[in-house]
């Protein structure tokens, strides 16, 4: 049986062997849908988009290494630290919230492009 499904961005247009403008529907068989939605390529039709949970939370545990030593911090912690003052993270944002908010080049690494951006 072919069923209507919804091709997402996480298929970069390729879907089942076709090419594909993301947004579109395609006919899938069941066979051929399991593959495409267990990637997260497709979704069927009238289904509700999936809701995504953060990364992080923030009372999770994260485990830093400083030399040999382990030293877990909560992910606030680390939030609280790569957002302080003075730090790289911060200077960036900031550089992008003077700019406008537009990219501030190549230079950022992706995780702060992440933060800043979204």
């Amino acid at each position: 049986m072919l069923r209507d499904y919804l091709v997402l961005a996480a298929s970069g247009g390729w879907v089942n062997g076709q090419r594909l403008a993301i947004g579109a529907t395609v006919q899938l068989t069941d066979a051929e849908a399991e593959y495409e939605v267990d990637l997260g390529n497709v979704r069927l039709v009238g289904d509700a988009a999936p809701v995504v949970p953060a990364i992080l939370q923030p009372g999770d545990k994260l485990s830093v290494l400083r030399g040999l030593a382990e030293h877990p911090v909560t992910a606030a912690e680390m939030e609280a630290y790569l957002l302080a003052a003075g730090r790289p993270v911060r200077s960036a944002i900031d550089a992008a919230a003077a700019s406008g908010g537009g990219s501030t080049g190549p230079a950022i690494p992706p995780i702060v492009a992440a933060i800043i951006f979204g």
